[in-house]
């Protein structure tokens, strides 16, 4: 399951930004960048970033797709349609 308890990411998911098929296909990349060893991921879905903390299974930032340069302090990248 998908935590989406972070100041930055409440306001997505309660305006129904990320509908329910979303956010499973969400929880399935953390899933999957976790077996694969990976900490602090951005995916990249739809032209946007989600900055997630995979350990809490939590996404931490949202950014918009011209904002993605900007991304630090991550060990992997997803991207994915």
């Amino acid at each position: 399951m998908l935590n989406n308890q972070t100041d930055s990411s409440i306001g997505l998911f309660n305006r129904n930004y990320i509908g329910e098929r979303d956010k499973k296909t969400l929880s399935q990349v953390i899933t999957e960048m976790i077996l694969k060893g990976s900490r602090d991921c951005l995916i990249v879905y739809k032209e946007t970033g989600f900055i997630t903390s995979l350990m809490q299974r939590t996404i931490v930032t949202v950014v918009d797709h011209l904002e993605l340069k900007d991304v630090t302090n991550i060990d992997s990248i997803n991207f994915f349609s």
